[in-house]
C-alpha cells in the first residue's frame, strides 16, 4: 500500500463531480470539458456539438448543417428546399423567392435559370414557364405573359416570338 501525498487536477475532457474521488470522469456525448481540474461538464452551445467521449472542445455545425439544441452530440443536415450557408448556425434557410436547393445538406441555394421561375420559398426545384409564358432573366419568382403581338409556343422559354408578318396574336 501507497499513501498519496498529493492530488491531480482532473485533465481536458474528464471532470471530478465529488470529493474523494479516485478518479477523473470523462465528458459524455454532448458535452465537453475544455479546462483542467473541472468539476463538471459543459453542454456544446447551439450551433455546436460533440461527437465523443471525453472531447475537450465543441464542433461548429459545418456547412449545408445546424444544431439548435444545446448538449447535442451530432448536427442536423438542411432539409432539400433549405441550406446552412455558415458554420456554426442555429437554424436552416428556407430556399428564397426565385431560388431552390434540390438536395439535403446544402450551403448555398440555386438560383431559378433562364426559362423558369420559383414562386415559392423552401422550393425543392424550379419550375418552367408554361406555354404563353416566359421567363427572361435568372433567379425569376414569376412567368411573364406574352404580349399582344407575340407569342410562347413551349414550355421554359427565356423570350415570346413575335407575331409573322401575315399572322397576328391577341
Amino acid at each position: 500500500d501507497m499513501g498519496a501525498s498529493g492530488q491531480m487536477a482532473a485533465p481536458l475532457g474528464r471532470y471530478v463531480g465529488v470529493t474523494g474521488a479516485a478518479e477523473a470522469t470523462a465528458a459524455p456525448l454532448g458535452k465537453y470539458v475544455g479546462v483542467t481540474g473541472a468539476s463538471a461538464a459543459t453542454a456544446a452551445d447551439a450551433g455546436y456539438y460533440v461527437n465523443t467521449v471525453g472531447a475537450s472542445a465543441q464542433i461548429a455545425a459545418e456547412l449545408g448543417y445546424y444544431v439548435s439544441t444545446t448538449g447535442a452530440f451530432t448536427a442536423t443536415a438542411a432539409q432539400a428546399g433549405h441550406f446552412v450557408s455558415t458554420t456554426g448556425a442555429t437554424t436552416q434557410a428556407a430556399a428564397q423567392l426565385g431560388y431552390y436547393v434540390n438536395t439535403t445538406a446544402a450551403s448555398t441555394q440555386i438560383a431559378a435559370d433562364y426559362g423558369s421561375f420559383v414562386s415559392t420559398t423552401g422550393a425543392t426545384a424550379a419550375r418552367s414557364a408554361g406555354p404563353g409564358y416566359y421567363v427572361n432573366t435568372t433567379a425569376a419568382s414569376a412567368q411573364i405573359a406574352a404580349n399582344i403581338g407575340s407569342y410562347v409556343a413551349v414550355a421554359g422559354a427565356s423570350i415570346a416570338q413575335l407575331a409573322a408578318v401575315g399572322y397576328y396574336v391577341n
